[in-house]
């Protein structure tokens, strides 16, 4: 739909993460999902960090419409930035298709950070590794941009295990800030009209599908569970 024709998006609402989590990267467990998230956002939609001793322009957005402002001009600028929920870096907007205004929509934040620990995944079993050597890699290549050597260094697999450990019996009770165009289950009704796209379990390790989300590169949509990474 193109955004002319949206519905409102002001953050209005709240929705449970589990819900959300499931709805938009069904691909990840929730509990690794979470875990990043608690790291790189603390749960919060409108999210902006500086990578930099720069800080941010007065107060933190409080709204949808301020942190695209602030996120627009940071970028514009030219700094380093990582946004939303994920933590999702500016510099991978355009690859994922994704706009700086798509970065604070959570179900759209949730789907890049899901294609961007995939695409860690694949390239981690490309090379050689296996079950959980290949899942640390992920973790610590999502930290490092694609380097999972920084990863390494900061030990972000360690830090992400011993918040999945935190969070474990609270995930139930997290809720975050939702567009009001998302309800209240984590489905977005700006899609209830569209054909589901769905792929099919045993096409595990098979070439995907052309998909129209170019960050849904197992074309799993929102209704299948097609990788998944857990303990």
């Amino acid at each position: 739909m193109p955004a002319s024709k949206r519905p409102a998006i002001a953050a209005e609402s709240r929705v449970d993460f589990v819900d959300l989590a499931q709805h938009c990267a069904p691909q990840i467990t929730v509990e690794t999902l979470a875990a990043v998230v608690s790291l790189e956002s603390d749960f919060q939609s409108l999210a902006i960090r500086i990578n930099s001793d720069h800080r941010l322009p007065e107060e933190e957005p409080k709204s949808r419409f301020e942190a695209i402002e602030t996120a627009s001009m940071l970028a514009a600028t030219g700094f380093d930035i990582d946004l939303g929920l994920g933590g999702v870096s500016s510099k991978d907007l355009v690859r994922l298709g994704m706009s700086i205004a798509d970065s604070f929509d959570p179900c759209s934040n949730l789907e890049a950070t899901a294609a961007l620990l995939v695409e860690h995944y694949r390239k981690a079993i490309r090379q050689g590794a296996t079950g959980k050597n290949a899942e640390t890699l992920m973790l610590r290549a999502y930290y490092g941009r694609g380097d999972a050597l920084i990863g390494k260094l900061v030990g972000y697999e360690r830090q992400l295990a011993a918040e999945r450990a935190r969070l474990r019996f609270m995930l139930g009770n997290i809720a975050i800030d939702a567009p009001t165009h998302m309800n209240k289950s984590g489905s977005d009704d700006r899609e209830k009209a569209a054909p589901a796209d769905v792929a099919d379990e045993k096409a595990i390790g098979q070439a995907p599908a052309a998909s129209s989300r170019p960050w849904d590169v197992f074309s799993s949509g929102r209704g299948s569970s097609v990788l998944v990474f857990s303990d």
